[in-house]
């Protein structure tokens, strides 16, 4: 029977220097022993689920019962601290309260490997090349390890469907250079070719991405709230309805034209043409 497959790891590296970090012992410093059992705790939830975890009302109940004498208040406490240092990335953080950061996906991404298939399409800050994928037994690296690693490569099946990648990817840059906010386009680019593959168009896209930027112009939405790219793409916005008022000030519509196209460039473009 084949073994199942499974997103997270069973292992992780941790470095014995761990409570030396200048970050950790700046928690600790500041939460005591509570703080950094919380950092080590939130390391195994996310390794746990495979290279992220959800900030939300479950995972803070669940570390309330394993860090006796904590409080919602300190795990919000900590976790804002880790995410302002570094620790965690702050974008995805802000956007999606998601807990990740290129050092763990780097970590997660080396660790599954030897995985026959790994999925990273979500929130990912790292470039993956599927065709990276050894094909073997799903397994992880580590000393437990029993699956010899594959050392013939099925260059046939590397480069089936490489002409189609190509195309998707000239069609999603296309679109990229609408999107006002461009962030995390590896996450944005797994987004389009997964709705792409499941039938929508290109001109859906398009079409909510122009919807979109007349929504913010017409509504006067700040640069630091409009959805970054890879949550855009992520979340099918496309296919959400827009508030568009009528403008009644076409001098006043013009001026934040202007000031979106200071802050995105001349690929701002609020209209379709």
């Amino acid at each position: 029977m084949a073994r199942p497959q499974k997103n997270g790891l069973d292992y992780f590296p941790l470095n014995v220097d761990i409570f030396e970090d200048e970050k950790i012992e700046a928690i600790a410093g500041e939460f005591g022993i509570k703080g950094e059992l919380l950092v080590i705790k939130l390391l195994c939830a996310v390794y746990r689920k495979g290279y992220y975890v959800v900030w939300n009302d479950l995972l803070k109940m669940q570390l309330l019962k394993r860090i006796p004498g904590a409080s919602r208040e300190l795990l919000d406490q900590v976790v804002n601290r880790l995410v302002a240092w570094g620790v965690f990335d702050k974008a995805l953080f802000n956007s999606d309260m998601v807990l990740t950061s290129v050092r763990i996906q780097e970590t997660f991404k080396e660790a599954t490997k030897r995985r026959k298939e790994v999925d990273m399409s979500s929130y990912c800050l790292i470039n993956v090349d599927i065709n990276e994928q050894a094909d073997v037994v799903n397994d992880d690296i580590n000393p437990q390890s029993k699956v010899k690693e594959t050392k013939e490569n099925n260059n046939s099946q590397n480069s089936a469907g490489r002409g189609d990648k190509k195309a998707l990817q000239e069609d999603f840059d296309k679109l990229w250079k609408l999107y006002p906010r461009k962030e995390r386009k590896n996450d944005a680019f797994k987004a389009y070719v997964k709705a792409i593959k499941s039938g929508v168009s290109n001109k859906t896209i398009c079409n909510g991405i122009v919807n979109y930027k007349k929504h913010i112009v017409a509504n006067k939405i700040e640069p630091r709230f409009i959805k970054q790219g890879g949550t855009w793409f992520n979340k099918e916005c496309w296919n959400d309805e827009y508030a568009i008022p009528q403008q009644t000030n076409t001098t006043k519509q013009q001026s934040v034209f202007e000031k979106m196209k200071m802050i995105y460039g001349e690929d701002w473009n609020g209209v379709d043409e």
